[in-house]
């Protein structure tokens, strides 16, 4: 492109930047209200593995009380030997239990915050405005090709005007 032609496609693309900035907005807004729900689903999937664990460990402490209570009865015979199998599947629960705590609670913690922090009161209202991935690539692409072109345009223009201030 010559010079002329430069500045004035930096004049076109200078007009259409307040709608470019809007779409920037949408996409921002989108990307987010995607983010907000992945964190949902990893919260939701956290708190089942949570749910699935506290059930176990329930269900493993209630062996442990039926042994318990059977005594020399439960088992092979010898009466200990059940109840220290129901004791280590009680710990094994317990622990198990205890690995899913801390994940449940940092995947809550990073939905709190990021309600908190960006624009949507609730995960309903990020749902409203998801994209389907086909629209949100086609606004990244049309977002980007703009910053692109600009770049290139602006860059273009201020090498011909540093030319131009050093031919004088």
């Amino acid at each position: 492109m010559d010079a002329d032609a430069d500045f004035t496609h930096l004049r076109e693309l200078l007009g259409r930047l307040p709608a470019m900035r809007r779409q920037g907005k949408r996409l921002a807004r989108a990307r987010e209200a995607k983010r907000v729900v992945r964190l949902e689903a990893e919260r939701a999937s956290r708190s089942a593995l949570l749910a699935a664990a506290e059930e176990r460990l329930a269900a493993t402490e209630r062996g442990l009380a039926h042994a318990s209570e059977c005594g020399p009865a439960v088992g092979d015979g010898r009466g200990g030997d059940a109840v220290g199998k129901a004791r280590r599947a009680v710990l094994q629960a317990a622990a198990l239990r205890g690995y899913c705590v801390g994940p449940c609670r940092n995947a809550e913690r990073a939905l709190s915050c990021a309600l908190e922090k960006g624009p949507f009161a609730s995960v309903d209202d990020a749902r409203s405005a998801l994209m389907d991935d086909a629209a949100l690539s086609e606004l990244e692409e049309e977002v980007a090709a703009y910053r692109q072109d600009y770049a290139q345009t602006l860059e273009s223009c201020e090498r011909f005007a540093a030319l131009q201030s050093t031919d004088r």
